[in-house]
């Protein structure tokens, strides 16, 4: 049951266009924690917007102190820290396709067939 909550959040995320999946989430190079400060005021995920969630994979120090210092707007977790609950929190949510696969992967064990990885569409890859 707690397998299907979590299929459950992310589609209800998913379908609300409210789950934004990016290949990497880091510190633009040369740039302060108020990048983020700008990043919030210029786009729809601040704290007037219901705030956002970002999942990483994994930890990093820089930008977990970096995105904490603008709490208000939003906050990062990295995927060990994710909890179903942690899905539904806040307007948007930001993942790395790393750590959704990986949710898929540990999420899916009820199901007969494994999930299939995280694409993207085509003609919206660009190396």
């Amino acid at each position: 049951m707690y397998d299907k909550a979590w299929r459950i959040a992310l589609s209800y995320r998913y379908t609300r266009g409210s789950l934004l999946v990016v290949d990497n989430i880091a510190m633009p190079e040369n740039s302060s924690p108020w990048f983020w400060k700008r990043f919030f005021e210029a786009t729809p995920w601040g704290k007037h917007h219901g705030g956002c969630t970002f999942v990483k994979d994994r930890m990093d120090e820089d930008l977990f102190s970096a995105i904490a210092e603008f709490h208000q707007h939003g906050r990062i977790l990295d995927r060990p820290d994710l909890d179903v609950k942690d899905i539904l929190k806040n307007g948007k949510m930001i993942i790395e396709k790393k750590a959704l696969d990986k949710i898929l992967r540990d999420h899916s064990r009820d199901l007969p067939t494994p999930p299939p990885k995280a694409t993207y569409p085509e003609g919206m890859y660009f190396s």
